[in-house]
C-alpha cells in the first residue's frame, strides 16, 4: 500500500509519471492482487492517453475489489478513465453509481458533469453542474485547467475545461 500511494503522490502531486510507474510496479511485484495499485496506475495511464493500457488496468482493480467498502472511489476513479478513453456512456454509469454511494464526492460530480456535456447531455450536465458548485463553489474552469498543466494530454485538459464552461461552470 505504502507503494501504491507514493505512486498515487509522485503522480498526481509532483506529475512525476515515470517514478509513479516505478512505484506501481513495485507495489504489483510485491503483491499482483493490490487493486489500489491497479486502479491508480490505470489513472496514470488515462493522464498520458493511453487508453489501452487503462482500461484493462481498471478492469483488473475493479475485478480485484468487489466489495470494497471505498468501491464508490474505485467508481469514481473508473467514470474519469472511461471519460478519458471517450467512453462517455460508461463514465456516467460509473459516475452515477459512485454518487449513489457517497453523493459528495467532488471529483466524481466533475467527471459525471464532463462527461454528460461530451456526450451531448447538456442539459442534464447543467443539473449536474449546479449539484457540483454546491458541493465546490470556489470551482473555475481556469482551476481545471491548470489542474492539468503538467500532464502528458493537455488536449484533454482542454476538453474538459469546454465541457465544465459548457455546463455553466464559471471561467
Amino acid at each position: 500500500m505504502a507503494l501504491s500511494i507514493d505512486g498515487f503522490v509522485r503522480c498526481n502531486l509532483l506529475k512525476d509519471f515515470d517514478g509513479a510507474l516505478v512505484k506501481y510496479e513495485q507495489a504489483l511485484d510485491a503483491n499482483p492482487s493490490d487493486s489500489l495499485a491497479w486502479l491508480f496506475k490505470s489513472m496514470l495511464h488515462a493522464f498520458k492517453g493511453e487508453n489501452d493500457r487503462s482500461v484493462p488496468a481498471l478492469q483488473q482493480a475493479l475485478n480485484l475489489s468487489p466489495f470494497d467498502p471505498n468501491r464508490y472511489f474505485f467508481d469514481s476513479l473508473a467514470a474519469s478513465v472511461h471519460l478519458s478513453a471517450a467512453n462517455y456512456g460508461m463514465a456516467i454509469d460509473y459516475a452515477k453509481r459512485s454518487l449513489r454511494s457517497n453523493c459528495t464526492h467532488v471529483s466524481t460530480h466533475r467527471a459525471l458533469t464532463i462527461a454528460l456535456v461530451l456526450a451531448g447531455q447538456v442539459e442534464q450536465a447543467r443539473d449536474s453542474a449546479a449539484r457540483l458548485m454546491k458541493l465546490d463553489p470556489s470551482l473555475t474552469v481556469y482551476w481545471l485547467f491548470a489542474a492539468f498543466t503538467g500532464r502528458a494530454n493537455l488536449v484533454l485538459g482542454q476538453d474538459f475545461a469546454y465541457a465544465l464552461r459548457e455546463a455553466g461552470i464559471p471561467i
